[in-house]
């Protein structure tokens, strides 16, 4: 099993200069949309050093993360909607990371994402099955790893690098190519001797020491892991000053069997050489460098420390690539995770239930909110629909799609209702691309029974007519007024990504919400506020007139088409969100946030449903009849 581990190295170079320009849109879309969310990252064996560099690459950006492990997270009983789950993987087909990837899909948090650094696996196969997944999957140019992770752990750990440099802007810049990462001032061979040079003490020793600092943690856990599963020394961790609080002991009674290696980079430098030079002489000591500062040299003592297994492999007579498995070890590898104890019901009545109002935390509390569902449904059941609003991004298009038309499985669950001449709304926060696409995926014939609410309905027309909407009128000056404040307060950064049309501004902000900027706002002029309407969709904050709102197509659709009762859906029913006021009318259903108005704004789609695939299941509940229509939740109730 495996394959020579000096091969693995040969190739190192190759996979680095590749992984500087390999795609990674992706990943680099789910960093974007989990800017503000904590992070859970999910990994095992060597995955796991990707994970813990991941995590450190979130909270640098000043949010929370956390590195798990599959057993770990699969035993977790709440992990919250507002999360963000990404599992990094190599080959994508163990049972434990496709376990992991089944619980994130039912758990619904905000945004879910899959690294793999390979393709057509058991993974990516069901994760392209599943809307609304971020699937960054790419087959490295080198063959499979060996027994141990390394040309994979350097691209999956590069992508991570890339994608949060060029979404956050942090003060990043990859070297052009490897040598002058690890060893910039002696070419391979040399480096490959210094090192050895500086382990040669370590020849005898079983058990390692590792010290780091945050910079240095990743490779400190990769060092761990691979030393560990090749057999070929026993490794404790500690940062710095962990180390100071007793950790150091055991050197101290174990003297005779024991090393320790610090892993330095210019931020811990004097405390990791002070720390150093404490150490009793007759214990074997060595550091393991690199010029770079934060992530860079990171990634830096992370490709150092690979090689330093191979030279710790040389010593045993064991090749770390292929190091030989016990037949007990291979039963264990084999037994995957139990089915955890812990069970969530995946009824569609105590889903949205745990949707609306988060964990139930007595019987007779469910009781109560089962029979406010209940009420709700029968409450649509029983009316006959005239009408139908949808909004667009994250609703009739799932977000990575957005510029693209609705997939064709949601255009065939509309054609029922446009070719029975029933009146649809499309309420977006966006102009003529949204005319543009539906044009493409609705006969001309019945363009005029759709009407387009654009810019958050600030003007509403239908489909058919070419010019819309109107972007030449002047700005409304309220609207002009209030973001010259925002710039003038510094509550928005000066290169803000802005577009202004007549009743609406739009503000592309990656680091601040809606909640963030109307909080800012009241604690400093609260009378400014309230000019204006400050609403958020699933890619940016849009201050609007006063004057716009959603309601204003349902009110167009009762007066113009004489529609008594439409039905409302849409994915943003939690103030400030973009549809709060559309879903807070009677009839009103979400594929994704929901209020906790128990007379509105429900969320009963199957288990794991979003977006477009929500909508889908919403339909399948509906009965045409010539030019209205009803809903039939029978399958609901018989579950």
């Amino acid at each position: 099993m495996g394959k020579p581990y000096e091969s693995e190295i040969g190739n190192f170079e190759s996979t680095y200069s590749w992984a500087l320009d390999n795609p990674i849109d992706e990943l680099t879309a789910f960093l974007r949309y989990s800017a503000k969310t904590p992070l859970y990252v999910i990994g095992s064996g060597g995955s796991f050093t990707a994970t813990t560099f991941a995590s450190m690459l979130h909270q640098q950006i000043g949010m929370m993360a956390r590195c798990i492990t599959p057993l770990e997270f699969l035993n977790y009983e709440n992990i919250g909607k507002d999360n963000s789950i990404l599992i990094v993987t190599a080959g994508g087909n163990n049972k434990d990371i496709l376990s992991s990837f089944d619980k994130a899909v039912t758990l619904e948090s905000k945004n879910l994402g899959v690294l793999c650094a390979s393709i057509n696996n058991k993974l990516t196969k069901k994760a392209e099955q599943i809307p609304r997944v971020f699937l960054n999957q790419a087959k490295t140019p080198t063959k499979k790893d060996g027994f141990l992770a390394t040309n994979s752990l350097i691209a999956l750990s590069m992508w991570l690098l890339r994608a949060y440099t060029k979404n956050f802007s942090l003060d990043v810049i990859l070297p052009n190519n490897l040598s002058e990462l690890i060893h910039p001032d002696i070419d391979e061979m040399n480096f490959r001797k210094t090192l050895e040079k500086k382990l040669i003490n370590f020849k005898n020793i079983t058990t390692i020491v590792v010290l780091y600092d945050n910079g240095g943690k990743t490779a400190a856990i990769d060092l761990e892991s691979k030393l560990v599963e090749a057999g070929l020394n026993n490794v404790q961790l500690a940062d710095y000053r962990n180390f100071a609080h007793g950790r150091h002991n055991w050197i101290g009674k174990n003297s005779k069997d024991v090393g320790v290696i610090g892993l330095i980079n210019p931020e811990c430098d004097e405390l990791a050489k002070k720390t150093m030079n404490l150490i009793p002489k007759d214990i074997p000591i060595a550091e393991i460098d690199t010029k770079y500062s934060g992530p860079v040299g990171t990634l830096s003592l992370l490709i150092q420390v690979m090689y330093a297994v191979k030279i710790f492999g040389d010593f045993r007579k064991i090749d770390p690539g292929k190091p030989g498995v016990a037949t007990f070890g291979r039963k264990i590898y084999h037994l995957g995770i139990p089915k955890s104890k812990i069970k969530s019901s995946t009824k569609i009545e105590d889903v949205a239930i745990r949707r609306k109002f988060g964990k139930n935390e007595d019987k007779y509390t469910f009781e109560i909110r089962r029979k406010a569902l209940q009420k709700f449904l029968k409450k649509l059941e029983s009316v006959t629909f005239d009408a139908i609003i949808f909004d667009y991004d994250g609703t009739l298009c799932d977000l990575p799609n957005r510029f693209k038309t609705p997939s064709s499985k949601t255009m065939d669950a509309l054609i029922p209702f446009i070719q029975n001449k029933i009146p649809i709304g499309i309420a977006t926060g966006r102009g003529k691309s949204v005319r543009i696409e539906l044009q493409k995926s609705i006969p001309k014939e019945f363009w005029s029974n759709i009407f387009i609410g654009y810019y958050n309905c600030a003007e509403i027309i239908t489909l058919d007519k070419e010019n819309s909407p109107d972007v030449h009128s002047p700005t409304d000056p309220t609207l002009v007024k209030f973001v010259d404040y925002l710039k003038n307060n510094q509550f928005i950064p000066e290169k803000t990504e802005l577009e202004e049309r007549p009743n609406q501004i739009s503000l592309v902000i990656e680091d601040i919400s809606a909640l963030d900027l109307i909080r800012e706002i009241n604690s400093t002029n609260p009378e400014i506020s309230h000019l204006v309407k400050i609403v958020e969709s699933s890619h940016s904050l849009d201050i609007i007139s006063k004057k716009v709102s959603k309601l204003n197509l349902l009110e167009k659709l009762k007066k113009d088409k004489s529609c008594e009762n439409v039905l409302c859906i849409g994915d943003r029913g939690l103030w400030p969100g973009n549809d709060f006021e559309l879903l807070s009318t009677p009839y009103s259903l979400s594929v994704d946030e929901v209020n906790r108005d128990s007379n509105t704004c429900w969320n009963f789609a199957p288990l794991g449903h979003k977006g477009e695939k929500a909508v889908i299941s919403y339909l399948e509940l509906i009965k045409i009849q010539n030019n209205n229509f009803r809903f039939d939740f029978t399958n609901i109730r018989n579950e």
